[in-house]
């Protein structure tokens, strides 16, 4: 029960389905992220990154983030709304042995889910710490990052964060990249809130050097 969680309202018996609330907008696949904007990209990041938590605190692993789950609302202010949807993959205590089955993203899914869909580690919170910070890759760069080239997918975003005008923050969110795409479950970031207040704090840095840029004027 969360405001930025897509809900099930309830089902259907002829035809057989479901219905779920309507969010006025369109998947973030769909509307292109705002590449150009460090900012715009980490309110995105941060908002998700709650409704995340939010899910784990009650005992939900999503396990399928990416740019289709997440549906974007455009405000009048210019600020994008994420709501997150498509719990068809998510594990949690009375889950249904289905939902094992290994049919995430294969560039956004955690290789231990991938790999070994059934073992204890692909039912952990950090399988969606690893689809987080690869839809944060989506969201900074416009494209997908490469399946099992963690290597790869880090050069290409530091390139890409080298036009950020702030050098110490664009360095903080590529290691927070690297920590959060580590092969090693246990490596990775298990709690949301640390993750969500690097991120936080990154917007700040961002924010106070915008408040000092002056005109010439």
């Amino acid at each position: 029960n969360h405001e930025r969680i897509v809900k099930v309202r309830g089902k259907s018996a002829a035809p057989l389905g479901f219905y779920m609330d309507y969010v006025e907008g369109r998947n973030l696949r769909t509307m292109a992220p705002p590449t150009d904007d460090p900012r715009l990209g980490l309110r995105i990041l941060v908002l998700a990154g709650e409704t995340i938590k939010h899910a784990h605190d009650k005992g939900v692993v999503h396990r399928d983030i990416k740019p289709e789950n997440l549906l974007v609302v455009l405000k009048a202010d210019g600020t994008w709304l994420p709501f997150l949807t498509d719990f068809d993959l998510a594990w949690f205590s009375t889950a249904s042995r289905l939902a094992s089955q290994a049919m995430a993203n294969l560039s956004y899914g955690a290789p231990e889910y991938l790999q070994a869909p059934l073992s204890e580690a692909a039912h952990r919170m950090t399988v969606d710490t690893y689809s987080f910070i690869q839809l944060a890759y989506y969201i900074m760069t416009g494209s997908d990052p490469v399946a099992f080239q963690a290597e790869r997918n880090t050069e290409v975003l530091r390139k890409r964060l080298a036009h950020w005008r702030v050098g110490g923050v664009a360095q903080r969110f590529l290691d927070l990249y690297m920590r959060c795409s580590m092969s090693d479950p246990r490596q990775r970031p298990d709690d949301f809130a640390e993750i969500i207040e690097e991120l936080v704090s990154m917007e700040s840095m961002l924010a106070t050097s915008d408040a000092t840029v002056l005109s010439r004027d």
